[in-house]
């Protein structure tokens, strides 16, 4: 005969004792509280009960930060959130501390008590209750060279939505560019400056604000981009030049560089960018100030934006936007203003720190010589702070002594003594902590250490070894 074992019925008990233990383990409220709550929807706020709900179903009182899915189902036979409210008319199944927090953060209980993972609102696409995301949010920071990565979470939006707005308005992937009046700061920008003035790779770099030139010699791959914060300071370092010239200029001194040829010299690519800006503004007298003639800059800056996703001149202005709008007069383009060609070169010349006049000269005059722009730059660098700094507060570019530790790294490197015995040779102020900070220079600073070390030969590492760290 079959033998029939008792299995499945210890597993049945089992069970049954362990939801047992279970609900033992459950912190609940009194039968009478819990008879109140069952009357009252909203007896925690009455009581002032923050850190948790009350279960309402009879002879249950659990405490619970959210009464959830897997609670209402596994301890009250299938009972589903909805019915549950029905119910007993609550508003929300989470505590108010619980609320809170999720609220802080941008999130929504509706996910947890359907037993779902928190969503995070940074990955959803749209926003209920905001507006759309304004391209003009998105192109700004592009241009000065901020990355998808950034620009999605200072706007608390997905990194898909920001890649597929930029790529609309023709802004190319990848690493980002930073803009300079609609020209991308690449290295041949910076082989094409320093060489309008005439000076050394070295000096260039001194002058313009650099502690070092990685981005300015050679002429190979010159369609690479310079890192913001160096193009940054060729940027600032360039208009004080500018600003320099033609403050000169208007004080009446008697030796002085022609400020019109500066600004020809130092931005050869003013003519286009005046042109480009003069068709622009005439479009946006016909087209847009006809039909809205009352129209905002906020409606104009969205106007540009959407005529840069139709390909065009527009989207070549949409890089420079972002640096002239400000100056823009709007009410000068509204139908019967003044000439285009005045609004357009006072709105350049104010971003340059010029006058308007010398603006529409130097897009017609000759660009100075590079000696007499190098005898102007070497006087005039005197009155700029030798060190500018960042929105920070710190130093652009690479200090000294981080230069001297990017040199040790790579002569021990050389020399094959890489190991954690030397790493006091590159952070000798900072011995206790010598091994984390030793790698991790070593990786932050890894292409420029390997660049280096490529050149070198034993001697010279060992010479670079003997080199005292700078104060």
């Amino acid at each position: 005969m079959r033998e029939y074992t008792r299995r499945p019925l210890v597993k049945a008990k089992r069970r049954q004792w362990e939801r047992e233990r279970d609900r033992g383990r459950i912190a609940r409220v009194e039968p009478k509280v819990l008879e109140e709550a069952r009357k009252d929807p909203r007896y925690e706020e009455r009581h002032s009960i923050r850190k948790y709900v009350i279960c309402r179903v009879s002879s249950c009182g659990a405490k619970q930060k959210t009464i959830t899915r897997e609670h209402l189902a596994r301890r009250h036979d299938g009972l589903t959130t909805e019915q549950y409210r029905e119910q007993f008319q609550v508003e929300s199944l989470s505590c108010s501390k619980t609320r809170a927090k999720l609220s802080a953060n941008g999130k929504s209980d509706k996910r947890e008590i359907r037993g779902l993972p928190r969503r995070d609102m940074t990955s959803v696409r749209g926003h209920r209750g905001e507006p759309p995301l304004r391209k003009w949010l998105v192109a700004g920071p592009r241009t000065e060279g901020k990355t998808i990565v950034e620009i999605a979470k200072v706007l608390n939006r997905q990194n898909v939505r920001v890649w597929t707005i930029l790529s609309g308005m023709g802004f190319p992937g990848g690493i980002p560019y930073r803009y300079d009046l609609g020209e991308p700061v690449t290295r041949e920008y910076g082989v094409r400056l320093r060489r309008a003035t005439g000076l050394e790779r070295k000096l260039f770099a001194k002058c313009f604000g650099l502690l070092d030139g990685p981005a300015l010699g050679g002429s190979r791959r010159l369609h690479h981009r310079i890192r913001p914060n160096h193009a940054r300071a060729i940027i600032e370092a360039r208009d004080f030049f500018i600003r320099s010239a033609a403050e000169r200029t208007r004080r009446g001194r008697r030796w002085g560089p022609d400020s019109a040829r500066t600004l020809r010299a130092l931005v050869p690519h003013l003519p286009q960018v005046f042109t480009l800006l003069q068709n622009v503004l005439t479009r946006t007298r016909k087209e847009f100030f006809s039909n809205r003639p009352q129209a905002t800059i906020r409606e104009w800056q969205d106007w540009v934006c959407d005529k840069a996703a139709q390909k065009g001149i527009f989207r070549q202005f949409l890089p420079l936007a972002s640096e002239v709008s400000r100056f823009i007069k709007l009410d000068a383009l509204r139908t019967g203003g003044p000439p285009v060609q005045e609004t357009a070169a006072q709105a350049l010349a104010s971003r340059l720190g010029v006058g308007p006049y010398t603006l529409i000269h130097a897009s017609i005059a000759r660009p100075l010589a590079p000696r007499a722009v190098k005898s102007w730059i070497l006087e005039a660098r005197h009155s700029r702070p030798d060190a500018p700094t960042s929105s920070g507060g710190r130093p652009t570019g690479i200090s000294q002594k981080s230069l001297w530790r990017i040199r040790q790294i790579a002569a021990l490197k050389r020399l094959g003594k890489w190991s954690i015995e030397n790493f006091t040779r590159v952070y000798p102020d900072t011995p206790g902590s010598a091994d984390a900070n030793a790698r991790a220079h070593a990786s932050k600073h890894g292409k420029r250490v390997r660049s280096l070390q490529k050149g070198l030969t034993a001697a010279s590492a060992e010479a670079i070894l003997s080199e005292p760290m700078p104060r």
